[in-house]
């Protein structure tokens, strides 16, 4: 599976590729210009939105993908007292299956916190599903 680490805590970027479009030469005698398109990728038709829980984050991760993808989220929820102490550290991971045009929502909670919390360490990948 391919991963893709995620540099800031509290965000994911919108994952995007553009295409270009377009035909041939305009007026007599030109040559034809052909146009490559890109393919399709995991990381070309996904797309994030962040929510903020109560003591928490979402990610809403939809997919436009005319494929099949298996995807995973793994992260780290650190726990601190009030002075920045850290009190705990837990690894936690998510799998799941999205297809063209499904959702899915992972939520990363700092509920196990007494005191401070905060998300780091946010990696996902997302590969086609081989049929």
């Amino acid at each position: 599976m391919s991963r893709r680490a995620v540099a800031f805590v509290f965000g994911l970027g919108v994952f995007g590729a553009a295409s270009a479009s377009g035909g041939g030469a305009a007026g007599g005698g030109g040559l034809p210009v052909a146009v490559a398109h890109a393919e399709e990728t995991a990381e070309s038709c996904l797309s994030f939105k962040k929510g903020d829980l109560e003591k928490g984050i979402s990610f809403d991760i939809e997919s436009s993908c005319g494929m099949k993808l298996a995807c995973k989220v793994s992260w780290v929820v650190q726990c601190s007292d009030n002075d920045g102490k850290v009190e705990s550290r837990s690894s936690k991971v998510e799998t799941f299956g999205l297809a063209g045009s499904e959702s899915h929502r992972v939520e990363m909670s700092g509920a196990s916190c007494k005191q401070a919390w905060r998300v780091d360490d946010v990696k996902w990948g997302c590969d086609p599903v081989k049929k």
